[in-house]
């Protein structure tokens, strides 16, 4: 029986004839000791670790007899942690790469400035204008839409106060924008007209427009 059988008698089993329930025995044994063993790799994810390097164990052929079973294990959750990690660093870089383009088209508006200029090329020559502004300009700029500081952060680290903060990134920002609209890669925005505004209908007439309708 399973429960009798010695972790090697378990995985040979498996390897050599497909026993599933050798297999689930042998997790269910060292379920707990696997999560600990994953928990030192990748502590957030340690659950995943442990499943995925069950679908792993299940694909490994292993060259003739596992005669260390927990050791064989340990080895598969380390190359999956591992794996993990670095999927997980790669997403955080993605994610961090996307905030830092969606934070300068929300800055210079250009969300749907697609059709004009690609992002790669437009947030090219976003960088080469704010690496072109002066020190005074360019640091804020750069701790708050790069390095997500706050007003505050950036006025602590650069001993100023948080009213010349807002200032010089107000002015950055204005500088910024004017060089790439002066190149034609910023649309220029006029002032709007004056709207029309529509005077709310009568309850009366609601109800007529609506009771007209009602007939179609």
């Amino acid at each position: 029986m399973c429960s009798e059988a010695t972790d090697q008698e378990l995985l040979a089993a498996f390897y050599c004839h497909d026993d599933d329930d050798a297999l689930a025995a042998f997790v269910a044994r060292h379920h707990r000791w696997a999560l600990a063993q994953a928990a030192q790799f990748f502590a957030e994810e340690g659950e995943d670790v442990v499943q995925l390097s069950i679908l792993r164990l299940m694909d490994a052929q292993p060259v003739g007899e596992v005669r260390n079973p927990l050791g064989w294990w340990r080895t598969i959750i380390a190359m999956t942690a591992m794996d993990q990690l670095r999927a997980s660093r790669r997403r955080r870089e993605q994610e961090r790469e996307a905030g830092e383009v969606h934070r300068l088209e929300s800055l210079f508006f250009v969300s749907d400035f697609v059709s004009r200029i690609e992002h790669a090329e437009l947030i090219h020559h976003m960088h080469r204008e704010i690496d072109r502004l002066d020190e005074r300009f360019r640091g804020p700029l750069l701790k708050r839409y790069f390095e997500d500081l706050s007003y505050s952060e950036i006025a602590r680290v650069m001993s100023l106060s948080p009213g010349t903060v807002a200032s010089r990134l107000s002015r950055g920002i204005g500088q910024v924008r004017d060089a790439l609209e002066t190149q034609g890669l910023l649309p220029v925005y006029e002032a709007d007209e004056e709207e029309t505004v529509m005077k709310p209908l009568a309850p009366a007439t609601v109800d007529r427009n609506r009771a007209f309708a009602e007939k179609w």
